[in-house]
């Protein structure tokens, strides 16, 4: 739903949101890193940084903790994307 642009945003907020406290609740990080990245891209589309350095930050803990290296590599690709659009407004 990210992909089909920002009039489906609201609504893939929410699903991820939804994925995010299942995870949670059933304490599956690897689904949990699916959805805060998830969440990161879409904070990252909006021009929330900052929401996006504490999801990838997360993130990025439970992926050096479980060892999930494509996650891993995902997260510090979103990070650097945040980096580099920060840089550009300054």
């Amino acid at each position: 739903m990210f992909r089909l642009g920002p009039a489906h945003w609201i609504e893939a907020e929410r699903w991820y949101t939804h994925a995010l406290g299942v995870a949670q609740a059933i304490s599956s990080r690897s689904t949990e890193v699916a959805a805060l990245l998830g969440l990161a891209e879409l904070a990252i589309a909006r021009g929330d940084r900052e929401t996006a350095r504490r999801q990838i930050a997360l993130a990025l803990g439970h992926c050096r903790a479980l060892g999930l290296c494509r996650s891993q590599r995902r997260a510090e690709r979103l990070a650097a994307d945040a980096a580099e659009d920060a840089k550009q407004l300054a």
